[in-house]
This record gives C-alpha cells, sequence and structure tokens, in this order.
C-alpha cells in the first residue's frame, strides 16, 4: 500500500497539467524581469497547445504530451533569449488584426496604431484615394488602409524583398491584395508622376545610431534597416522630403502627410520640410495617447507648384 501511494505521488509530479505548464513558464518570465509575465506565459501555452487565451483557462487540468511539453521548452527557450513575443507567435495583432511577422520585418507598434487612426479621419471624405505608405514592412499601415477604405488605392513602398513576400501574405491574408500595389522600391528611387495622392504616410527609421546598443535587448532581433537612420535618425526622412519637394512625389489638394517620428524630432522635421516644401502649411506635431510628440501632419491646400 505505501509504495503504491508513492508511485501515484510520482506520477502526480510528473504530469504536466496546462496550469502548471503556465504557472511554470510565468515564473521562469518574471525572473527575466519581461513586463506581463502571467499574460505572456498564457499565450505561449496557448501557443503551443493551439488555444486561445480563454480555452486556457477552461483547461487547466489538461495534460500536456511529451510533444507539447518539449515544443513548450522550445519556445521559452527564444523567449529566454529575448526574442519578441510576436516572432515566436509569428503574428501580432494591430487594429485588430492579425498580421503575420517574423525577422524581416518590424513588430507593427500601438503607437502606430494612431497614426492610422488620423490618416483614417482624412481619408473619409474621399470617394477613391490614393494613398502611398512608405517604408511599409509588415504592411501593418497599407493593409488596414485598404481594409477599412474599401475604396482606396495604396501604394506600398519596401525596398527588402524578404519584407515585401510578409506583406504580400498580410495583404492576401485580409483580401485586399487587389487593392495595394506593392512597390519594390525606397523612397530615394520611387516617383510616380502620373499620381496625385491624397495621403503620404510613412513610420520609417528614427532612431540614431548612437540609440541602437542601448535600446531594449528584444530589438536586436528586428531587422537594423528599419530602424537605425544616421547620426540624427533623420537621413530616411530627408530622402522623402527630396522626393516630394522634387514632385516625383506628388500630392493632390488637401492632402495629408502624416510621419511617425521620434518625440525628440518635430522641430528638425518641421525645418526639413519647410527648407524644401515651404508651399506645404506649417507642419503641425502632434502627440499620441500617453502625451508624448509622435507624429507630424503637413497639409498641402494647393498642391506643389509644378
Amino acid at each position: 500500500m505505501v509504495e503504491s501511494a508513492r508511485e501515484g505521488r510520482s506520477e502526480s509530479r510528473d504530469v504536466w497539467s496546462v496550469q502548471r505548464a503556465v504557472a511554470w513558464v510565468a515564473s521562469d518570465l518574471r525572473r527575466l524581469g519581461i513586463e506581463s509575465p502571467r499574460l505572456e506565459a498564457e499565450v505561449l501555452v496557448g501557443h503551443v497547445l493551439g488555444l486561445t487565451r480563454l480555452q486556457v483557462y477552461l483547461r487547466f487540468e489538461q495534460p500536456l504530451t511529451a510533444a507539447e511539453r518539449q515544443a513548450l521548452r522550445e519556445a521559452l527557450r527564444r523567449r529566454r533569449s529575448r526574442e519578441p513575443l510576436a516572432y515566436i507567435l509569428g503574428e501580432k495583432e494591430f487594429f485588430g488584426r492579425a498580421f503575420a511577422v517574423d525577422q524581416t520585418v518590424l513588430v507593427p507598434r500601438p503607437e502606430t496604431e494612431e497614426l492610422v487612426e488620423m490618416a483614417l479621419a482624412h481619408l473619409r471624405d474621399h470617394p477613391t484615394p490614393q494613398v502611398l505608405d512608405i517604408g511599409s514592412g509588415s504592411g501593418a499601415i497599407a493593409v488596414t488602409i485598404a481594409c477599412e477604405v474599401p475604396n482606396a488605392s495604396v501604394h506600398a513602398l519596401e525596398p527588402s524583398q524578404a519584407a515585401a513576400n510578409t506583406l504580400v501574405c498580410n495583404a492576401q491574408k485580409h483580401d485586399v491584395a487587389s487593392r495595394i500595389t506593392v512597390h519594390r522600391s525606397g523612397v530615394e528611387d520611387f516617383g510616380d508622376a502620373g499620381r496625385l495622392f491624397d495621403a503620404v504616410l510613412a513610420n520609417l527609421p528614427y532612431l540614431r545610431q548612437d540609440e541602437v546598443a542601448s535600446l531594449a535587448p528584444e530589438i536586436a532581433y528586428e531587422p537594423l534597416m528599419a530602424l537605425e537612420a544616421g547620426a540624427d535618425g533623420l537621413d530616411v526622412y530627408r530622402l522623402m522630403v527630396r522626393a516630394i519637394a522634387s514632385g516625383r512625389i506628388r500630392l493632390a489638394v488637401g492632402a495629408l502627410v502624416l510621419l511617425e517620428m521620434a518625440p525628440d524630432q518635430g522641430e528638425a522635421l518641421v525645418g526639413l520640410f519647410e527648407q524644401s516644401c515651404s508651399w506645404l502649411e506649417r507642419g503641425e506635431v502632434l502627440r499620441d495617447t500617453s502625451g508624448r510628440p509622435r507624429f507630424v501632419a503637413w497639409r498641402a491646400p494647393n498642391g506643389p507648384a509644378q
């Protein structure tokens, strides 16, 4: 009887329930200083088991198979190395939609959803708007605009072939590929003199070279070319200003130019546009929901003088 009881306790200790797995992963992530360790643990366990977070709770007593336990160990190993959770999951939610992501594209940020909301407010009055998304990456901006504005034609600039492949995948996933034209191009090479854009949107690289090394360890997994932009972080935006000033990117009457930036770059960006695109209305620095300067917007009341 005593021996039987011992065997029963040993078998019990070897059984990994969903609840035990969540607690183990959360404890490990907490030691690493990961923000929201319990939430991430539930998401990781759900990912390995193919369950939603609600299903994770409903199946707390369900045992994991040996294969599932091994898969969870591998997912946790990747997160321990500070690989972003979105890369492990293979997707990130943006504007209520799941976007495929991997190490060829930036993980979409919540602040960029605010840029999309501002753009949508502008585009509602346009029956068939033409929209340009510069540095499209995963297509979070371009695809969302196409989904939210059914009559919009969206042009997405993305110089990386790997990122462009992800962009196309996301456009197809959300059934808007027919209304998004993907240009394998950086802004410095793009020109479409026959088209007038009603909105030009950009979340371009804006980190200074000296900032990169001090960023969170997760950033090391993201593509450097999508993050860093020279000594002052404005190199790619300078190329964008030149494209607009030269007429290679032409703006329709009342067009919106809307950029995401680092909180300390507003004055410099306004100055760049004033110097080369004086026909635009003065740039307006806008704050995100946390109160930080995060966006700059310009209007083209009469379009560029050609």
